[in-house]
């Protein structure tokens, strides 16, 4: 699985300066569909494998950063919540 490296992380502490309590909260609460977890489930299945397709890989691939992704903006926004005493 794809993980954080510190320039992606600093590219997004900006954001997290910005991020008020209601958009932290908001994201927070993102999640992905059923159908799209469902749908990671067997490519990381297939991975583990071996057995995905060039396509299947890239799409696995970018879901892996975009899970990344929103998970440190997750932590940021954890952080938000705490200094407000919300969380």
């Amino acid at each position: 699985m794809t993980t954080i490296t510190e320039p992606q992380e600093g590219l997004l502490d900006p954001f997290a300066g910005m991020m008020n309590e209601d958009a932290a909260q908001a994201i927070l609460g993102l999640r992905s569909s059923p159908e799209m977890q469902e749908l990671a489930e067997v490519m990381a299945h297939k991975s583990r494998e071996g057995q995905l397709t060039d396509q299947e890989q890239r799409q696995y691939e970018s879901y892996a950063d975009t899970v990344a992704m929103i998970s440190l903006m997750q932590a940021h926004a954890r952080r938000v919540l705490r200094k407000a005493g919300k969380l």
